[in-house]
């Protein structure tokens, strides 16, 4: 079914790679089927489930993309009406949205699983409840840059096809039900959280429970993100596993029968995961976990893979648009993983632990090799404290290995302390989800209970306690995350891989293990030793057996070692072209990135993008493999210029240079520069005119630092012309910041006074201009520009800017002189590439 769905996903150009999967998972099925010996009937069988789920996959599927086309017809700002019915409410900073299913519109009626969201001030209408929509569609706003947050793809991943802005009219109000309930209990809860927990550990606390993450701290977000923590804050199957099986074994610890056990707690994971409003790990989750209470009951063993298909196969035939969403990549990956990969591995090691708990070799002075049985083989084995913690740390060890490419596709970096978190984390999760979950529900019910004798404040005061046990745990938590981010190398920027690249690190992943699982699974016959060996040249010989078994390292070694080559490949995706420029789309700003053999950055920064570095700068840097900035320039103090690099700096982003001339050096801002340079060990620089900063083929000559006579702050902008020798042609950039029309009358002097005779030629044809302050017509002049003849003008300004840029006379100049132009307002980032020794422009727009 997967294969279908992504066969007919034409959007990610990818159905020879599908085809090619398919090939090979036949192959293997037959295989498989061939060497059980099994009867063609089932080979037959086989075949026909597999064609079956491909084409019920594709057909769904397909349905999904037939609504999503129908509402991306709709143009922005067209009044819609249609009937739906509340199913889920979500509060945001500012308001909430309300998602309805089951919408009938005009001449088509959405699958029941497919949303429309509307933007509400308010929660008031109940779950459940059917209305009559109108109002004007609102487009989703699409990534303006390589790794940035795609607001279309995101929704439509979760089944939300269209947002809307308007009024609603109640046609059918039925009895409160279920998911209001858990709903209000739910917001209930997390008030309680918000109450009785200090600072930021409520919106902390009521995202790990919960699932509700309007109240969760940006910065605490970002701090569990980056420390490698960031899935407890997610309702996963870990969460599930916690609450239902917590509630299983205790009633089976009491002698209550497997049917009721499994019952109720089945009953209470469907409710948790309802009240969770849970996304496709919860539903993965929740399903595996009634198969596994289903076998316990009915007395049959559990398999991890086959709950794991059926998991699947109920996700893709309720929600079929998940599998573009990353939590659907990241559960069922992650799960695969550890059934295929982590749980061979570790089991073999129980193993051997359990064969050397019975038979153990010691030498002696006179016996080369004594075998002596040490244990009554009634008595049970018991992992010592040492065998524990390699375990735990070999099953954190494989769970990396198995997730280092899903993380690298969507965080673009990996945490390097990331195994050791865990294992000083994990522990203690579960103490900290029974004590938040029934803390929190318990001050809920003592407030329901003032004034009843003694029991609300009883209930409340337990409820407390165990809410400062969850507070010490999540003080703990962020400590220790904290902790790891101060560590050296504590994260490693490793780009995206393509989607070639992550299967072939999982073949070679997979080929390893089969290979580890193959090797030893003959152990137990090498430590069956007859207990009547008599002769020295026995006990000799079959020392050597075990030894050469046991102590063998060479085939360990080799897979380590393919396993780091692996690592290595599968986390260096820098594009490394000789060349490259992006105008990066940061809003009302500048923000641009050229690499050659070094990386250089631009200015960075927004007057209308809160947390422009956070969100857009480094996530693309991040997306494109740049570890390092090699030089940063410049061009002068003002926030539109450089919010992003001080968060770059915040945030500790490798950069060796900083790049300023002297007339920045008296302003204010210019202190938030140095100070943060200096606590981060950058060094700056004070260019002038004529100074270059050069490599092989790329130089960056100053033909203007600022002159006295001008006296405002964008006048004096560090003025660069970047020529970039490929063959034997020369392509040319001129970056400007936002110099006036008085700083280019002072280039133009400059190049007849003889001072930029080194690069006059290549300033009297400029291939690519970035246009000065944004369009603005102070800048720009018509003599300039005939001056510099640019083959090619870019443009970045803010969409819907108050400051009208660019200008409407700048854009009439550049037409009547006719040089094409971009702008980042309506292309988003634009991408410079050479290609056959020619400038191509690319944008995301």
């Amino acid at each position: 079914m997967l294969l279908g769905c992504l066969f007919i996903d034409d959007s990610k150009n990818s159905s020879i790679t599908i085809i090619i999967i398919a090939v090979t998972l036949l192959t293997g099925l037959l295989i498989y089927e061939i060497n059980n010996r099994l009867r063609i009937v089932y080979i037959i069988l086989s075949l026909l489930l597999f064609v079956s789920g491909f084409l019920m996959g594709s057909i769904r599927y397909n349905h999904y993309l037939r609504d999503r086309d129908y509402y991306d017809r709709i143009e922005d700002g067209q009044v819609v009406r249609f009937q739906g019915e509340l199913a889920k409410k979500e509060k945001k900073t500012t308001s909430y949205y309300l998602y309805f299913n089951n919408i009938i519109m005009e001449d088509i009626v959405l699958d029941s699983s497919e949303t429309i969201l509307l933007q509400s001030d308010s929660d008031d209408l109940p779950i459940g409840n059917t209305v009559v929509v109108e109002g004007k569609k609102e487009n989703w706003n699409y990534a303006r840059n390589e790794g940035n947050f795609d607001e279309k793809s995101y929704y439509n991943s979760i089944g939300t096809l269209m947002k809307v802005k308007g009024d609603i009219s109640v046609v059918e109000e039925p009895l409160t039900g279920v998911m209001e309930l858990l709903y209000s209990f739910r917001e209930n809860v997390k008030e309680a959280y918000l109450s009785n927990l200090p600072n930021e550990e409520g919106g902390i606390v009521s995202a790990m429970t919960l699932g509700d993450k309007s109240e969760l701290d940006t910065q605490v977000k970002d701090l569990f993100k980056l420390s490698g923590l960031a899935h407890i804050l997610a309702i996963s199957g870990l969460h599930i596993s916690i609450v239902g099986m917590s509630i299983y074994r205790l009633m089976r610890k009491r002698g209550t029968p497997f049917a009721v056990a499994g019952v109720v707690s089945s009953t209470l994971v469907i409710l948790y995961g309802m009240l969770t409003f849970g996304g496709v790990s919860t539903i993965r989750a929740v399903v595996m976990f009634l198969l596994m209470i289903l076998g316990d009951i009915i007395g049959e063993g559990y398999d991890s893979l086959s709950a794991i298909g059926a998991a699947l196969i109920y996700v893709l035939i309720m929600h079929p648009y998940s599998i573009n969403s990353a939590g659907f990549i990241f559960s069922f990956g992650a799960v695969t993983g550890i059934a295929v990969v982590v749980n061979p591995l570790t089991t073999l090691y129980d193993k051997y632990c359990r064969l050397r708990f019975l038979y153990v070799g010691r030498a002696h002075s006179r016996i080369p090799f004594v075998k002596e049985k040490l244990r009554d083989s009634n008595k049970q084995y018991k992992a010592s404290v040492k065998e524990r913690i390699f375990k735990a740390l070999l099953s954190g060890v494989l769970i990396q290995l198995v997730t280092i490419p899903i993380v690298c596709l969507y965080y673009y970096e990996i945490p390097t302390y990331v195994v050791i978190l865990n294992l000083l984390v994990i522990p203690l999760l579960g103490v900290l989800l029974s004590a938040s979950i029934i803390g929190g529900m318990t001050i809920v019910v003592s407030s329901e209970l003032t004034g009843v004798l003694v029991v609300g404040g009883l209930l409340d005061c337990i409820g407390n306690i165990l809410l400062w046990i969850a507070h010490i745990i999540v003080y703990l938590y962020e400590m220790l995350s904290y902790i790891s981010l101060q560590l050296p190398v504590s994260r490693i920027i490793t780009g995206s891989p393509n989607v070639v690249k992550v299967i072939i690190y999982y073949v070679v992943l997979f080929t390893v293990t089969r290979y580890l699982v193959y090797k030893y699974e003959d152990m137990e016959k090498l430590f069956e030793i007859k207990c009547d060996t008599n002769t020295r040249y026995e006990r000799r010989d079959i020392k050597s057996k075990i030894v050469r078994y046991l102590h063998d390292k060479r085939s360990l070694i080799a897979c380590v070692a393919v396993l780091s080559v692996s690592i290595l490949f599968i986390t260096n995706n820098r594009d490394y072209s000789d060349f490259e420029m992006d105008v990066i789309d940061v809003g009302q700003g500048d923000g641009i990135y050229i690499a050659g053999d070094n990386n250089y950055f631009f200015d960075g920064g927004s007057t209308d993008i809160k947390n422009v570095g956070t969100y857009r700068i480094l996530p693309f840097l991040k997306y494109k493999g740049v570890r390092h900035i090699d030089y940063w320039f410049v061009s002068h103090v003002d926030s539109d210029h450089i919010s992003g690099l001080l968060e770059a700096l915040d945030s500790g982003y490798s950069i060796s240079n900083i790049v300023v001339d002297k007339y920045m050096l008296s302003e204010d801002n210019y202190k938030d520069i140095e100070i943060r340079a200096n606590n981060n060990n950058v060094n700056i620089v004070v260019m002038e005119t004529g100074d270059v900063v050069a490599e092989d083929n790329l130089r960056f000559t100053c033909i203007f630092a600022g002159v006295d006579k001008i006296g405002d702050i964008n006048g004096n902008s560090l003025v660069l012309l970047g020529e970039y020798a490929n063959g034997e042609d020369t392509t040319t950039m001129l970056i400007g910041g936002d110099m006036t029309a008085d700083s280019e009358k002072c280039v133009i002097d400059s190049m007849s006074d003889g001072s930029l005779d080194s690069v006059r030629s290549a300033l009297l044809d400029v291939d690519i201009l970035k246009v000065s302050h944004h369009g603005s017509k102070t800048s720009s002049s018509e003599e300039f520009i005939k001056t510099i003849s640019p083959e090619m003008a870019l443009i970045s300004a803010g969409v819907n800017n108050r400051y009208n840029h660019p200008s409407p006379e700048v854009i009439e100049r550049l037409d009547k002189m006719n040089i094409p132009h971009l702008c980042t307002i309506e292309c988003g980032r634009l991408k410079v590439n050479l290609d056959d020794k020619s400038v191509k422009i690319y944008y995301n727009g």
